[in-house]
């Protein structure tokens, strides 16, 4: 029996619908690459959600939550990091002559013969999502936690926000500004719904904008590493300045 692909595994869980997966098999055939990590990209599903459906449709076991849990130190130094990064896995239990693995694709057999090779262990390969994938690298092999977030700053009762590129902000009068004209009459209900389905779309359009940029972003950084331009310590290095 054929294995049902991603995105019809997807839809049929009720997670995508036809037009988002659309969408998504256009930035696929325009990048390349996986079609789960485009939908990550889009933001048209969830990491879990994706992770879940993926194990369903190739039958492999859900890593556990390495973010939580930090594997033993003999373990991760079972395999280098540059290795990891390359191939998108952690190595994260022994169990006897078994080695458990999270991998965002368990289906690489020349990864898993290129594991048992280096470790002399049979690996059990587990699934993963990319995003966890990266985070849990850089917590666990570079000490950096990606997920940690500066408290906003809050001075004179206000909450400053950064400023945007391309957002133009207006100056609404304060109490001390010049007088202002007589309140216009309020506008009636179904004006009020039109604005707001109007500013919905609008969001919505922006939301997607910035979806494709930020996919457009990651791969010309992953293109720099993949080219020796740059390395991904230089470029957290510069994230956190």
């Amino acid at each position: 029996m054929a294995r049902k692909k991603l995105g019809e595994v997807l839809v049929q869980a009720g997670l995508l619908d036809d037009a988002k997966l659309r969408v998504a098999l256009r930035e696929q055939q325009r990048w390349g690459g996986p079609l789960g990590r485009h939908l990550l990209e889009l933001r048209l599903v969830h990491e879990g959600d994706l992770v879940r459906a993926l194990a369903m449709q190739l039958n492999f076991p859900v890593a556990p939550d390495l973010l939580a849990q930090r594997p033993p130190a003999n373990i991760l130094d079972l395999l280098p990091l540059d290795f990891c990064e390359e191939h998108s896995l952690v190595p994260f239990h022994i169990e006897g002559k078994f080695l458990d693995v999270a991998l965002c694709d368990p289906t690489n057999l020349a990864v898993l013969d290129e594991i048992r090779i280096r470790t002399k262990l049979n690996v059990r390969p587990h699934i993963i999502g990319p995003k966890t994938l990266e985070k849990t690298i850089s917590k666990h092999f570079k000490g950096i936690d990606l997920d940690a977030r500066a408290p906003s700053s809050v001075m004179g009762g206000t909450v400053s926000t950064p400023s945007i590129a391309g957002i133009r902000y207006v100056d609404l009068p304060g109490s001390d500004g010049p007088a202002a004209a007589p309140p216009a009459p309020r506008p009636g209900i179904e004006a009020v719904e039109a604005v707001v389905e109007k500013l919905a779309e609008r969001v919505g359009e922006l939301e997607a904008f910035l979806a494709r940029d930020e996919a457009v972003i990651r791969k010309l950084l992953g293109l720099l590493i993949e080219t020796g331009d740059v390395t991904r310590e230089q470029i957290l290095a510069c994230l956190q300045d």
